[in-house]
């Protein structure tokens, strides 16, 4: 195998093992928009009749506010579920690469969301070592 297919396997190798923390700032999104609709729907609650000249509220805007709210908790939930399975998949590539300190590496990296500055601190090392560690981890990687 020649050294650019060697990085593009590698590259795409990290790109598998970074969607669990893609799939969590994905969850994190939702759970921001889940608050928000959240917030505007207790606004439409509150009724405009007690305002000098106020009308009340539209009547089909909490009925929609609703839905709204039911769609985004269900997207939720199937993101966290999908969180769960990808973090799981992640996890086993990484507990099947034989050498523990790679494996950290790659748990700290992909799992745990870290800069390569924060695990060389972590463990003791030198970046440069970390960086060398994860390229070894990588080619150990069965992604699938």
């Amino acid at each position: 195998m020649d050294k650019q297919t060697e990085q593009e396997n590698r590259r795409q190798k990290a790109a598998w093992l970074g969607r669990y923390r893609a799939a969590l700032r994905r969850q994190d999104l939702l759970a921001q928009e889940l608050a928000q609709l959240r917030a505007a729907a207790e606004h439409i609650g509150t009724p405009l009749r007690t305002v000098p000249g106020g009308a009340a509220p539209g009547p089909d805007r909490l009925p929609r506010a609703v839905e709204r709210l039911a769609e985004a908790e269900e997207a939720l939930q199937n993101q966290i579920a999908a969180c769960l399975q990808c973090r799981a998949e992640v996890a086993t590539a990484v507990g099947l690469v034989p050498n523990p300190q790679q494996q950290e590496v790659l748990r700290r990296r992909y799992l745990l969301g870290q800069t390569y500055a924060e695990i060389a601190d972590a463990m003791g090392l030198v970046e440069r070592r970390i960086f060398q560690l994860h390229r070894a981890a990588l080619e150990q990687v069965a992604a699938e």
